[in-house]
């Protein structure tokens, strides 16, 4: 059972290139089923998965949610329970102290359109705009080396965007941030 899951785990970060380094957290949409029936209770997973994101160091560490999806069957939780304990507990102090080096080269500007809708993202997506899909506050200090940072359709974090002086922020339905209007 164990091995299967190793093979799929391996096979997942394979299909979305997963990486320590990077820089930024690679946007996984979410094949599951809407579990909740409200978006309060979306918004408790969403702040809970933030809550354990933020312990991870690697921007992509926190991918392994997405392909953990929520589920309510006691028979897979124990299965995924017992997949995760098999593995040593490792002292990662030392994970801490890597820093990353200082980029030598920067781009003359960075651009980028962030979201938390999904169907925005996509669309975006397909435009070929550099859009982030936001999950946690971690995603959102990531934002700080952009230029320039269009917002559309971010409720949740909407008040710490607004802190960020390099923010934009577009009503979905009256104005088009879209990559050939703004870029």
């Amino acid at each position: 059972m164990s091995e299967v899951m190793i093979s799929a785990l391996q096979q997942f970060i394979r299909m979305y290139q997963l990486s320590p380094f990077h820089t930024h957290k690679t946007p996984i949409k979410s094949s599951e089923e809407r579990m909740f029936k409200t978006k309060d209770a979306k918004a408790v997973q969403t702040r809970v998965l933030s809550a354990l994101s933020r312990k991870m160091h690697f921007a992509d560490s926190s991918a392994v949610f997405a392909f953990f999806p929520s589920t309510t069957e006691l028979a897979e939780i124990l299965r995924r329970q017992a997949f995760i304990q098999q593995f040593p507990q490792l002292e990662t102090a030392w994970i801490e102290e890597i820093v990353r080096p200082q980029s030598f080269w920067k781009a003359p500007y960075g651009v980028i359109v962030v979201t938390e809708d999904e169907t925005t993202f996509s669309a975006l997506q397909k435009l070929g705009c550099p859009v982030q899909f936001l999950v946690s506050e971690q995603d959102v200090a990531s934002l700080e080396e952009y230029d320039l940072v269009q917002v559309i359709e971010c409720e949740q974090y909407q008040r710490v965007l607004e802190r960020l002086p390099q923010s934009v922020f577009f009503s979905s339905g009256l104005e088009r941030p879209l990559c050939e209007n703004i870029l």
